[in-house]
C-alpha cells in the first residue's frame, strides 16, 4: 500500500481509467516535474521544511483544475461550426496538466465552450481561464468544472462555491451545517469556549433570527448540542476516508520481490503516481524488503530520489 497525500492507495487489477496529460502527444518529457518528495531522514528539520515548501511552490505552477479544460492550439484558427468538438463530459480526459510551452502553442482554447473561445498562452493566463471557468454566467460551466475537479481530485477542489453564484433555498438543517463550519473555522484555541457559547447569546439568537419566520428559537442548538453536532461532522467525515483501488494483478511466477516490484511500479506509472509517492505500507513478508528496495532503484531510474529509510511503515 501506498500513501499519496492523504489518500491511501491501495495496489492491487484491470488498467485504470484515470485521465493523465501523460498519454498525450502534446505533452512533452521535458515538461514533466522530475521534482521528488523529499526525505526527512537525509535533511534535518529546517532544511525539509525549506524544500518542502519549495516544492509545494513549484507544485503551484501546474493548475491541473485550469489545463484539465483546456486545448492548446498553435494555431488561432477558427474551423467551422461543425468541425467545433466539444467532448463528451462523462468521458471527458485531459489533454494537459501544465501550462504548455508558449512557443509550441501559442494560443488557448476552452473545450466547454461551444463557441470559439481562446486565449493567448502569455503569464497570468491562468487565472483568466479559471475565472472563465468558475463564471456562473457562462452555462453550465461552473458545476462541470466543480463536477470534474472534485471528482478527480484536481487543484482548487475544495475551493467555496463562488459568493456570487446560484444560493440554496434556505432549509434549517444546512444553517446548522454552516454555523458549525463557522464555530470549527473560528477555533482559536482558547477562544473555542467563547465560540460554542455564542448560540447562547441572546443578542446572538436576536441577530440570526431576524427576517426569518421560517425558523423559531427552539430550532437553534445549544451549546451542548453545538458541541455533538461538530463532533458528529468529523466522525462522518473520518468515515468518509477510503482508499482508491487503483489496480489488481495476476502475478505469473515467482512471488519474489524484485518480480513484485516491477510490477507495483508498472502500475504507480500508468496511474501517474510516481512522482507524489509519500510512505509505504507493508507487512512482514521476507520478500517485501527486497520489493521496496527494487522500487527504490526503479524511481531512480526515473530521476526521482527516494530512499527506503523514513519511508515505509511496517
Amino acid at each position: 500500500m501506498v500513501t499519496t497525500g492523504t489518500t491511501e492507495t491501495i495496489c492491487a487489477t484491470g488498467p485504470t481509467t484515470i485521465p493523465t496529460a501523460s498519454n498525450s502527444p502534446l505533452t512533452e518529457p521535458s515538461e514533466v516535474n522530475h521534482e521528488a518528495t523529499p526525505t526527512c531522514n537525509k535533511l534535518d528539520g529546517h532544511q525539509y521544511a525549506k524544500k518542502l515548501l519549495n516544492q509545494r511552490h513549484t507544485n503551484k505552477k501546474s493548475a491541473t483544475d485550469v489545463w484539465f479544460f483546456i486545448e492548446p492550439l498553435k494555431a488561432d484558427a477558427q474551423p467551422p461550426p461543425e468541425g467545433l468538438l466539444v467532448p463528451d463530459i462523462a468521458t471527458m480526459k485531459a489533454i494537459l496538466d501544465r501550462k504548455p510551452d508558449p512557443k509550441k502553442y501559442p494560443h488557448l482554447r476552452c473545450r466547454l465552450c461551444l463557441v470559439w473561445k481562446t486565449w493567448s498562452n502569455c503569464d497570468g493566463v491562468t487565472g483568466t481561464i479559471r475565472a472563465h471557468l468558475k463564471d456562473p454566467n457562462i452555462s453550465q460551466h461552473l458545476p462541470i468544472y466543480l463536477g470534474i475537479t472534485k471528482a478527480l481530485s484536481l487543484k482548487h477542489h475544495d475551493d467555496e462555491i463562488p459568493r456570487d453564484g446560484p444560493r440554496e433555498t434556505f432549509k434549517a438543517e444546512a444553517w446548522l451545517e454552516w454555523l458549525v463550519r463557522w464555530i470549527v473555522v473560528d477555533d482559536q484555541a482558547c477562544y473555542m469556549i467563547q465560540s460554542v457559547n455564542v448560540v447562547d447569546v441572546p443578542e446572538f439568537c436576536d441577530f440570526v433570527l431576524f427576517g426569518r419566520e421560517d425558523v423559531t428559537e427552539a430550532q437553534l442548538p445549544h451549546w451542548s448540542a453545538l458541541t455533538d453536532l461538530i463532533a458528529a461532522s468529523y466522525k462522518k467525515r473520518h468515515d468518509e476516508l477510503k482508499g482508491i483501488i487503483k489496480a489488481f494483478r495476476i502475478v505469473e511466477g515467482a512471488h519474489d520481490g524484485e518480480h513484485l516490484g516491477d510490477i507495483i511500479f508498472a502500475i504507480w506509472k500508468e496511474a501517474g503516481l510516481l512522482h507524489i509517492l509519500g510512505q509505504f505500507t507493508l507487512d512482514n513478508a521476507i520478500n517485501n524488503n527486497t520489493t521496496l528496495r527494487r522500487l527504490v532503484f526503479l524511481l531512480n531510474q526515473e530521476g526521482i530520489e527516494y530512499s527506503e529509510d523514513g519511508n515505509c511503515v511496517q
